[in-house]
């Protein structure tokens, strides 16, 4: 059974020892998060930004499609005519899983690192909304109403990817409910950062904090 089980992985490249696959690994492996990194910094070059949108949509489709190929794969491994190819399929698909896997993990590790830095810097933007609705009996209109009375200047995220924050006011809310949002305004697919006053918090985790890691960084909620 043993000798029948590694002549199997052996012939799936699971147990390769190929320079040229190795690379590859080590390639999906890292290549995202470093450009992730790159972009979620304060600063960064434009053509990051670019390669990082086009990477991080392919990224999304193969972790669609490596899954059903290693199961594909993994089944035709039961018919000896192609049970060599679909061997080094099964292999090279379930390597691909792996790696974006890990990539997967590695980026929301810094993407979650780098919200947390946000919310540490947005205390005096948020002290300024505070002292304004005091004194006026209301929220401003816009971040810009802050300046110069309660803030020098309407400060920046001090990420490249999400530069600037979304002030939104819910004017047909009685209580004029605002909220702070960094990130994608429109969530539907992506990463969103986002502040209420106490009590109007609008996230629903249930099942989407065990699929997508949503949960609580300070007083903010963060989706992705």
């Amino acid at each position: 059974m043993n000798t029948r089980l590694h002549s199997l992985l052996s012939r799936s490249g699971i147990l390769g020892r190929s320079g040229r696959v190795v690379a590859l690994w080590v390639f999906v492996v890292i290549i995202m998060p470093a450009l992730t990194a790159a972009v979620y910094a304060s600063d960064c070059l434009l053509i990051l930004q670019y390669f990082y949108n086009v990477l991080y949509e392919l990224f999304v489709l193969l972790g669609w499609i490596a899954p059903c190929v290693t199961l594909l794969a993994g089944l035709a491994l039961v018919f000896p005519g192609i049970q060599r190819t679909a061997g080094w399929i099964f292999g090279s698909a379930a390597w691909l899983c792996i790696a974006l896997l890990v990539s997967h993990m590695w980026c929301d590790q810094i993407k979650q690192e780098a919200f947390a830095g946000v919310v540490g810097r947005s205390a005096p933007l948020i002290a300024a909304i505070h002292e304004f609705e005091k004194d006026t009996g209301g929220p401003p209109a816009d971040l810009q109403a802050l300046v110069p009375k309660y803030l020098a200047c309407v400060p920046r995220t001090g990420l490249h990817i999400f530069p600037e924050y979304f002030y939104e006011v819910n004017s047909d809310d009685k209580t004029k409910r605002w909220s702070l949002i960094v990130g994608h305004r429109n969530f539907d697919f992506g990463d969103r950062l986002s502040y209420r006053p106490a009590g109007g918090s609008e996230s629903q985790y249930g099942l989407g904090r065990w699929l997508h890691g949503d949960c609580r960084i300070g007083d903010w909620d963060y989706e992705r």
